[in-house]
């Protein structure tokens, strides 16, 4: 317990944490900020005319639905959702929640992702390049102990923060709805959809914090950590994609880690396949959060026993 507290002090007592502590919040109150500047409520006008033109829209979905019966009869032809032609979705220059919450929740995740990449990476990089982890091991010999605690406040620490942002975030832009904006159709499996979301994003952030920490430690550095992720996205995501597509390998958006941190976050996510090479090929495939919680847990979960398999064999000096 003495130890977990000793690193929890030693963790918050961090420019570099509190810089970026600055940056997230600032950030955050910017996007607040910068969408009541340009939101407005409707008026009781614009509702109306948006809810007109939201009935012509289904009304042309209908007649293509009818015309598409008549010129090819069969399950080819899908009836149009009612449901998917909401008035909110005419009105413009103004925020409308129900609309925008999702996207505004992957922002905030990929931002609290990198906070947490670089608090992680920078908590046990920094101590291990300038020599602080040698002497924290001298008072506490036992490496998996002193490594497993650093992590364990970390991550906590990260997680912590993340909740009470990705909250925060959330009941702002509602009150800015209320305030300057529409709340949208928010009926159904709408709230329960948008605390998916965000569990996952918090799952996502917590990943990249043990992620970060880990390729510091076994780079002795936090810039190994960088360095790390610089060459995966220049030599993999872009390189490899590249070579992938001019090669024509079907579905090479399945080698691309991104693709799978997408999926999972979002849940499903659709992508092209631009290279079918048989008759029987699809020009979709589908991802899910399922193939993201394997893929991405796999690598967190191997970083991570590397890093301390490696700090338990290595020489600390």
């Amino acid at each position: 317990m003495n130890l977990l507290h000793a690193e929890a002090r030693r963790l918050v007592a961090r420019r570099f944490v509190q810089l970026m502590a600055v940056l997230l919040i600032g950030t955050c109150l910017v996007a607040v900020v910068s969408t009541v500047a340009s939101s407005h409520t409707p008026t009781d006008v614009e509702l109306r005319e948006a809810t007109e033109q939201a009935a012509v829209n289904y009304g042309y979905a209908r007649q293509d639905y009818e015309m598409c019966r008549t010129e090819r009869p069969g399950p080819t032809c899908v009836p149009p959702d009612p449901a998917d032609f909401r008035p909110e979705d005419q009105l413009y220059g103004t925020f409308v929640f129900a609309r925008e919450i999702s996207g505004l929740v992957y922002f905030v995740a990929a931002f609290l992702a990198l906070f947490g990449f670089l608090v992680g990476a920078s908590f046990i990089g920094a101590e291990m390049s300038s020599g602080g982890l040698t002497n924290l091991l001298l008072w506490r010999p036992r490496r998996p102990v002193v490594l497993g605690a650093k992590l364990a406040v970390v991550t906590g620490a990260v997680f912590a923060v993340s909740v009470v942002v990705t909250t925060a975030y959330i009941a702002a832009f509602w009150g800015v709805s209320t305030i300057s904006g529409f709340a949208g159709d928010t009926s159904g499996t709408f709230w329960a959809d948008l605390v998916l979301v965000a569990v996952r994003a918090l799952l996502l952030v917590l990943g990249t914090t043990v992620v970060g920490f880990s390729l510091a430690t076994l780079g002795r550095h936090t810039a190994a950590a960088l360095g790390v992720v610089a060459a995966y996205v220049v030599l993999w995501e872009i390189g490899l994609r590249i070579v992938l597509s001019t090669v024509e390998v079907p579905e090479a958006d399945r080698w691309m880690l991104s693709s799978y941190l997408a999926a999972f976050v979002n849940g499903r996510v659709v992508l092209w396949n631009s290279a079918c090479a048989t008759p029987d090929c699809t020009a979709e495939y589908a991802l899910t959060w399922v193939d993201g919680t394997l893929v991405g847990g796999a690598v967190t979960l191997l970083t991570a026993v590397a890093a301390f398999v490696l700090t338990q064999r290595r020489d600390m000096a």
